[in-house]
């Protein structure tokens, strides 16, 4: 017959288990913590007039997003680790241009015509396509994502454009 603990020594032992197990698991989550670093870096569009600038998509070196100017429309940009190139969707009769989306040289996004009704766009590095899901009876579109050669776009349409 083996030893038994007296009554009560079991449950101390399990205690003093589940606390050094708990501690060493502290420990780890400090210590991979305390390894992992993040670099951030801020920047501001470069573009005479520009505020209220915003990031929203990359891809490598690149950066797309959208900033404010002085007479508050909105412009789309592209950075490339060294310049700025503005977006600007006028051929398309847009007011305002937000960029959110890049994969190579595609960039995705919307545009808001005159009548402030929103368009999602793409952009292939030359020229602009609209992109509109009236198919399903939407009246707003927006791409926010962009993956290869325009194949998958990500469109958000608004719930209550879709009532049937």
């Amino acid at each position: 017959m083996g030893t038994t603990c007296p009554q009560g020594e079991e449950g101390v032992n399990k205690g003093y288990f589940h606390v050094i197990a708990g501690l060493l698991t502290l420990f780890i989550c400090v210590l991979v913590q305390a390894e992992t670093s993040y670099n951030y870096t801020s920047f501001d569009v470069d573009i005479a007039g520009a505020n209220n600038t915003r990031a929203y998509g990359i891809d490598g070196s690149n950066i797309v997003g959208w900033y404010k100017d002085a007479s508050g429309y909105a412009h789309g940009f592209k950075y490339d680790g060294s310049s700025y190139t503005a977006l600007d969707v006028t051929s398309l009769g847009a007011d305002d241009t937000y960029a959110y989306g890049i994969d190579g040289s595609n960039i995705a996004g919307l545009y808001y015509d005159g009548s402030s009704i929103s368009h999602g766009f793409s952009y292939d590095g030359s020229s602009y396509t609209a992109i509109d899901e009236t198919s399903l009876g939407a009246t707003k579109s927006y791409a926010h994502g962009i993956d290869g050669d325009k194949r998958d776009l990500s469109l958000v349409r608004r719930a209550a454009d879709l009532i049937v």
